[in-house]
């Protein structure tokens, strides 16, 4: 699979390397790009960390023409930033069946008039599992920075997927995941036999969904919370909707405690 291939190349690396090239792919300027904008982006990366192989192999991973797309011109999603596709009948699609929604049927859309021969996207498999998933996960550590917080993204180079240091030296794990359906996350939980592994020290665990799977199924949380008991981490861990997860860290920076299970976090 196109993702496998990519965290193939991005764990050949250091640890500042996979943080800093998947933070690229996952933010949404960079879903479409320029193929000059591309091999400027790759060149800047080989100087920073002294190996072009890495950074050819990591775009070469990630992105590919955008010409497979019929058409003389781009058609490109507000919501995601990646490419629309229109059948016969004129039903757009592009990597989220959420942004039909959201673009108002795909009739609010970025029209490049440049040829797509001139531009690179993020490969099918890419958007839809790194950089998509991947938005939450910016957006939990900015939040966290925001309030002083000390934070390491994809600790061990994905372990999970930021860890929090509060200024009394606790830690808390975090695993976002944007899954459409909540059996779905608890199963490969179960899968797995771990919510979050326990590779180095942490206090507090938590599994974060967008509010919008929350919206959508209210007993979202608590479903995904029944694989985490199977797995032995009711103690430990916990799944949140993103605001609900920002509201206990903004009571723990002020001094409140939290409890998962029977266990207070202080």
């Amino acid at each position: 699979m196109e993702q496998e291939r990519l965290f193939d190349e991005l764990k050949k690396g250091k640890q500042d390397q996979y943080v800093a090239y998947r933070k690229f792919i996952i933010e949404k300027q960079h879903r479409v790009m320029k193929k000059d904008e591309v091999n400027t982006f790759m060149q800047d990366f080989s100087v920073k960390f002294g190996d072009m192989d890495m950074a050819k192999n990591v775009m070469t991973a990630a992105y590919e023409s955008a010409d497979v797309i019929d058409g003389p011109k781009l058609t490109i999603c507000k919501r995601c930033g990646w490419t629309v596709a229109f059948d016969r009948e004129n039903r757009g699609i592009c990597s989220d069946i959420r942004c039909r929604n959201y673009t108002n049927n795909f009739t609010d859309v970025e029209v490049v008039e440049s040829p797509p021969i001139h531009y690179y996207r993020q490969r099918k498999g890419i958007v839809q599992f790194v950089g998509n998933p991947g938005v939450i996960e910016l957006e939990l550590e900015n939040e966290c920075r925001k309030l002083g917080l000390q934070t390491e993204l994809w600790p061990d180079k994905d372990s999970y997927d930021l860890k929090i240091t509060f200024h009394d030296g606790e830690s808390w794990a975090v695993d976002a995941k944007d899954y459409s359906r909540a059996f779905l996350l608890k199963d490969k939980i179960e899968k797995d036999g771990k919510a979050i592994p326990q590779s180095h020290r942490w206090e507090a665990g938590f599994i974060v969904v967008p509010d919008e799977r929350v919206r959508e199924n209210r007993h979202y949380t608590r479903i995904v919370d029944q694989g985490i008991r199977q797995v032995g981490q009711r103690e430990t861990v916990r799944c949140l909707k993103f605001t609900d997860f920002m509201e206990e860290v903004k009571k723990r920076v002020g001094g409140d405690s939290f409890e998962i299970g029977s266990k207070q976090i202080i």
